[in-house]
């Protein structure tokens, strides 16, 4: 009788758990994502044959491959940037100069977002969410 009232809570219990280890999981691949592709992107490193934007997408998509062993679904995942005169206006939540790499001294934030489809609500009625990972940097002088 016990185990009977006490199964159905625990259940959820250990759905819920992993769950939210998934979701973090997939966060911490989001947040080296943007880390990887600043740190491509901050040098101005380039292969000549491909342009610097797909090679800085394609960095963030080999990364998000290679952290969540393919969980996450490329189709979902969105890569924004703008491009600020400075790092105090990229503070002051300025707006954008543009919404490009940048050039050389600019501040650039990267932003990967992903729209994702829990196994199940957790919180509220909708098993959509979406996560992000953010990361600000100065390009370098080059």
């Amino acid at each position: 009788m016990e185990f009977a009232l006490v199964a159905p809570f625990f259940i959820l219990v250990v759905f819920a758990a992993f769950q939210i280890c998934l979701i973090m999981f997939v966060q911490n691949a989001l947040e080296a994502a943007a880390r990887e592709a600043s740190r491509y992107g901050i040098t101005a490193q380039q292969d000549p044959n491909v342009p610097r934007e797909t090679a800085i997408k394609n960095k963030v998509l080999s990364v998000l491959n290679t952290y969540t062993q393919g969980i996450v679904n490329p189709l979902n995942v969105t890569i924004t940037v703008g491009a600020y005169p400075n790092l105090p206006s990229l503070d002051a939540n300025g707006t954008p100069v543009s919404n490009t790499f940048g050039v050389a001294g600019q501040a650039v934030r990267y932003e990967i977002s992903y729209t994702w489809n829990t196994l199940f609500p957790i919180f509220g009625t909708s098993s959509t969410i979406v996560l992000k990972g953010v990361t600000p940097i100065v390009n370098e002088s080059y």
